[in-house]
C-alpha cells in the first residue's frame, strides 16, 4: 500500500507488510525499487522487520533508549540476586532482640540504623 505525506512531497511511504503482497507489474516494482534506493520512496518498517535486521527493543520509552545511548542506563538492568540469610542466628542473650527493635524505632527506621553504624563504623576506622 503507498502513501502519500503531503501534496508538496515527493516522498512516498511504502508500508512494508503490503510489499510481500504487492501485485503490481514488474515495471512498477522496479521502479519502486530504484525510488527506495534513490530515497525518493522510504520502507515503513514492521516491529518484526526491523528485529529481523536490528536487534530491537520495543518495550524501552524514548527517555529509556536515550539514557542508554547517554550510557547513564544499562540496556538491560541486571536482576538483584537475592540476600542469603543464615539459616541459624548466632545466639544473643536476652533482651538484646528488643532492644534493637527499640532503637530502630528510635532512630524512624533500620535505614537510619544502618545509616548511623556505618557513620560509626568508618568513625572508628
Amino acid at each position: 500500500m503507498l502513501y502519500r505525506l503531503k501534496a508538496s512531497e515527493t516522498t512516498t511511504i511504502v508500508n512494508a507488510r503490503s510489499l510481500a503482497n504487492f501485485h503490481t507489474s514488474a515495471a512498477v516494482r522496479v521502479c519502486l525499487g530504484a525510488d527506495l534506493l534513490d530515497a525518493r520512496a522510504a520502507v515503513l518498517p514492521t516491529s518484526v522487520l526491523m528485529a529481523a535486521a536490528l536487534p530491537i527493543s520495543i518495550g524501552l520509552s524514548a527517555e529509556k533508549r536515550t539514557a542508554v545511548r547517554e550510557g547513564t542506563r544499562p540496556l538491560v538492568i541486571p536482576a538483584v540476586k537475592p540476600l542469603l540469610l543464615p539459616s541459624v542466628l548466632p545466639p544473643v542473650r536476652p533482651g538484646v532482640t528488643e532492644r534493637l527493635l527499640e532503637l530502630v524505632h528510635d532512630v524512624n527506621g533500620i535505614d537510619n540504623l544502618l545509616s548511623l553504624l556505618a557513620i560509626v563504623e568508618h568513625a572508628a576506622a
